[in-house]
């Protein structure tokens, strides 16, 4: 198989720094293309379209929504079904440590195959879009931020991998209490948080973070910091509707909430990202 199809390169965007690669394509019908660097491992979130990852006549179709994990070696090939959409990031081995202590579960050597659901799917690709963003603007000035988001992914890969060791966890109760139970700009409530888990405070707080690899409170900032740029970004809302839209009292908390951790005021990094999405010639979403 591997000989029977023309291999040619995606027109993308790439971008190298000595640790880490992160890329976007959208990939014509059978055209195939193979990673450029044989000596990292990587991951690689699909978001539209239909693609396979292969070695030899071993095939894995990856669908929107699912994420490959690879090991460096050997040299897989990627082939779009159809037009395929992806993001995609070749990693330092270092990262992939927790990755290396799951199991594989796809019958292509050197691959991790995982399935998220609908609402993990849309805080992956929010983190992935988040983690090109930064690494866009500048790769140098962001690293930590770009490494730290990048680690977050790959913690909810081997948590998805890693089911059967954390089945004790009750991961969908953790989301369900985060969203269901404070307005943002609210202090999270711990002690109810645990009661309602049936857990003791410290036993909440540390499951939680042994699951996530955070606390609560910024695992909550975390996920509505993602939605907040996705509509400054892709959206023609206005501030107070985004702020009406997320919970906020007011456009004040709102705007205080956001300065707090993107170090801007939300216009400022609208208009930083539409400057952006000029200059590198991105399209708005549909």
């Amino acid at each position: 198989m591997e000989n029977s199809i023309k291999k040619q390169n995606p027109e993308y965007s790439q971008h190298l720094s000595s640790s880490i690669v992160l890329g976007h394509f959208v990939m014509k019908p059978d055209r195939t293309w193979s990673k450029l660097l044989l000596d990292r491992p990587g991951i690689l979130l699909s978001v539209r379209g239909k693609g396979r990852i292969f070695y030899r006549d071993d095939v894995l179709q990856v669908n929107p929504g699912e994420a490959v994990a690879y090991s460096a070696l050997p040299k897989h090939l990627f082939h779009a079904v159809s037009e395929w959409e992806c993001y995609w990031c070749h990693l330092p081995e270092d990262f992939m440590t927790e990755l290396n202590a799951c199991p594989k579960n796809s019958h292509v050597p050197g691959v991790w195959f995982i399935h998220f659901d609908k609402q993990s799917q849309e805080r992956v690709l929010a983190e992935f879009r988040e983690c090109y963003s930064l690494y866009l603007e500048s790769k140098e000035l962001f690293a930590p931020g770009i490494s730290g988001l990048l680690k977050v992914i790959l913690r909810r890969m081997a948590n998805k991998l890693n089911v059967s060791g954390k089945e004790d966890i009750p991961q969908q109760s953790f989301e369900l209490l985060l969203r269901e139970l404070n307005p943002p700009w609210k202090k999270l409530n711990l002690t109810e948080l645990a009661r309602m888990s049936k857990m003791s405070k410290a036993t909440f707080f540390r499951r939680f973070r042994e699951f996530y690899g955070c606390t609560p409170i910024q695992y909550r900032d975390n996920i509505l910091i993602f939605h907040i740029k996705h509509l400054l970004v892709y959206s023609d809302q206005r501030i107070t509707e985004i702020s009406d839209q997320m919970g906020f009292p007011d456009q004040f908390y709102f705007c205080k909430f956001f300065h707090a951790k993107a170090g801007c005021s939300p216009s400022q990094f609208r208009t930083q990202m539409q400057s952006m999405k000029t200059a590198f010639g991105c399209d708005d979403e549909e």
